[in-house]
């Protein structure tokens, strides 16, 4: 994700947080599958790879309100903790 400069911020930059998941686009029904759970994010193509997807989260409060939550009552195992 590529940062903007804007003048209306002091800094001259916009921070934004994302939570992103990137897959093979075979995978792509699972990532679909994300949204329809947790009801919030949007499914894009890759930049990186061209058979790549991600699934991203960019609103503040759906981060907050779900993504966190669900790490903190699921967390990760194995080797991906």
């Amino acid at each position: 994700m590529k940062s903007i400069q804007n003048s209306k911020y002091s800094s001259g930059y916009n921070v934004s947080l994302v939570f992103s998941v990137s897959q093979h686009v075979r995978d792509e029904g699972l990532l679909t599958k994300f949204i329809e759970y947790l009801g919030c994010g949007r499914i894009e193509r890759a930049s990186a790879r061209p058979d790549g997807v991600n699934f991203a989260v960019s609103k503040f409060n759906d981060i907050k309100d779900k993504i966190i939550p669900l790490f903190l009552n699921h967390p990760l195992q194995g080797v991906k903790y």
